[in-house]
């Protein structure tokens, strides 16, 4: 261990190297953005924009007692990034403030300016005639162009990101001058975070709206805002469950299933990496994971072969290995979080009957893996291309332009849906089952579990929610991701208004599409029953997230009345003599 004063001389050391740098790099002459020169040019100084950011990301990240507290550059720095670069926003009047502040810093850097603008015309004039650069650059994803404005905004989003990271880690090693950014500056970077994902990779400031036109503009942003977003939850910051909404949890899951296949690659191998622990996650100990997280795995799976297999998916890229090698990284996941579940109940129960509810109540939604497939029914349910009960969905089906009138296509769309479905499911079931073994005792639980929700709950639409909150003047802080629905309250009497018929109509679809998917998981865990251990009950209370799911109304439960009885009665799940809940099981 260290000493108090070899880590004063090391953080003397590390003044010493960065703060001349960062005064260079946070001066008012390199912290502004030229308006649209700036962006749609190839000039030196929308290129040195770029540059100026990654290297401020830099300081961030590996010095960040020097970016808090050097005269309030980083401060500074962060402003620029967030306000001027990623929301568009002009803040001349401070500029001209901070400038007096710098004194002779400012005068330095106008020089600098100076030489890189002769230099820059020097380099034009020689090019005698040739086209004026378009502004776009080749980026490191295959070969595509990638504008200066798109490469400024994902420069601006890893710095924010790597300040917070750093100052989050600073804090719990308790260095000195570090103060955590505050709760509405985090929020505000997960907010601008979902929203680039939710318009599709479009930035959010408008002056760079008009520039990010391309294809690989767009990705681009997708890839980082969904990068970035994962780094932001890693479960060392302790940040993920009060500031990743479910709205902004459902915008990130869409990057797992995105058409360009550098977003998908990206964004399965930084949750790889996330839920083992590994990479920039690696922090000497084993973090658990959030379930939330961990449902994302039933979206990584490719394709079969074939146009309406493709379709089935969701038209999301094929992947190849990295699709296998999260599907191994879950499985030592879950391993991990079974483990540390079991060694936290056992403390629970040593603790006595209060422990034991505290379990029950709070910790189990957190550790306990088969908690996660809550999760992933509901991300699935409100996926397009989920089939719904009985045939294809209420909305366009796809490709439908191209189905035969006899309804022939139709019917080999739902049956590649049915398939990928299923595929999706197994992708979280199997690794569930697999790690207990050929004596897994999960089944029953797990079956139990999708019949509650397919027969007596339905989905919780998060985007109407978030939207609701907002029309009723609520803050989104009161929205609690832990709250939960136990099996034995299923009396709950809780009933939803809609606003609409439009949002009437997307809540009975939810409901069709999970009632589907509570049948397809059904088949694909009893596939797994091998030996009678195989339905033995698991101990423990079912326990489901009381803010995505929702008793359901009588109405929508009576569409499914026939489905029900026809479904209890059909010989495979008649083995389930063992099918009790397993809360009634006596605890050894």
């Amino acid at each position: 261990t260290s000493s108090p004063a070899s880590d004063e001389a090391a953080l003397r050391k590390e003044r010493e190297v960065f703060e001349p740098l960062l005064k260079a790099l946070t001066s008012p002459s390199r912290m502004k953005i030229d308006g649209k020169r700036s962006s749609s040019s190839g000039g030196g100084g929308a290129k040195r924009v770029v540059s100026i950011l990654s290297a401020l990301a830099a300081v961030a990240e590996f010095a960040p007692s020097t970016f808090c507290a050097s005269n309030g550059r980083g401060e500074r720095a962060i402003k620029f990034a967030l306000e001027s670069v990623l929301l568009g926003r002009s803040h001349s009047d401070e500029s001209d403030s901070d400038s007096a502040n710098d004194g002779g810093s400012d005068a330095e850097s106008s020089d600098d300016e100076d030489e890189s603008a002769s230099a820059s015309k020097s380099r034009r004039r020689s090019s005698n005639g040739r086209r004026r650069s378009s502004g776009r650059v080749k980026g490191s994803s295959n070969d595509a162009n990638v504008s200066l404005a798109a490469l400024r905004a994902c420069a601006a989003i890893e710095l924010l990101v790597a300040h917070i990271r750093a100052t989050a880690d600073a804090r719990s090693k308790s260095v000195s001058g570090i103060q955590s950014p505050a709760a509405d500056h985090v929020k505000t970077v997960f907010a601008t975070l979902e929203q680039i994902l939710r318009d599709s990779g479009l930035p959010p400031s408008s002056r760079d709206r008009r520039y990010c036109t391309s294809s690989a503009d767009r990705a681009s942003l997708r890839q980082c805002a969904a990068v970035n977003l994962l780094r932001l939850c890693d479960p060392y910051l302790q940040l993920e469950s009060r500031f990743l909404s479910n709205a902004c949890w459902q915008a990130l899951s869409g990057a797992f299933v995105d058409e360009e296949k550098t977003v998908r690659e990206m964004a399965i191998d930084e949750l790889s990496h996330l839920i083992v622990g590994s990479g920039k996650y690696n922090h000497g100990n084993i973090f658990a994971p959030s379930l939330r997280l961990l449902s994302l795995l039933v979206l990584c799976p490719d394709a079969d072969h074939g146009r309406n297999s493709v379709a089935a998916s969701g038209n999301a890229a094929i992947v190849g290995k990295k699709a296998e090698l999260i599907k191994k990284s879950a499985s030592n996941c879950i391993i991990s979080l079974r483990n540390c579940s079991e060694q936290v109940h056992a403390q629970c129960l040593a603790q006595g009957k209060a422990g034991e509810t505290y379990f029950e109540n709070e910790l189990k939604l957190k550790l306990m893996p088969e908690c996660a497939v809550p999760y992933a029914l509901h991300l699935l349910s409100f996926r397009r291309e989920t089939p719904c009960v009985g045939g294809a969905n209420n909305e366009e089906t796809i490709d439908e332009e191209d189905s035969d009138v006899d309804g022939t296509n139709t019917v080999a769309q739902n049956g590649a849906q049915q398939k990928m479905l299923r595929k999706r499911l197994k992708w979280l079931l199997e690794p569930l089952i697999q790690t207990l073994g050929d004596s897994a005792n999960n089944i029953s639980f797990l079956l139990r579990m999708v019949d509650l929700l397919g027969s007596r709950y339905q989905p919780t639409d998060v985007l109407r929610s978030a939207a609701s909150r907002k029309m009723d003047g609520e803050d989104d802080e009161n929205e609690k991701s832990f709250d939960t629905i136990s099996s034995l309250g299923i009396s709950l009497d809780e009933t939803v208004a809609y606003r609409s018929m439009t949002d009437l109509k997307r809540a009975e679809e939810s409901q069709a599409k999970l009632k589907n998917i509570s049948f397809a998981a059904r088949d694909v865990l009893l596939k797994f029953v091998k030996k009678d251990v195989n339905l033995s009950a698991y101990p423990g209370s079912i326990r489901l997230p009381g803010d995505l799911f929702i008793l359901a109304t009588k109405n929508t439960q009576t569409r499914f009345t026939a489905a029900d009885s026809e479904s209890m009665a059909s010989p495979s799940f008649a083995k389930g003599s063992a099918l009790r809940s397993p809360s009634s099981s006596t605890k050894k």
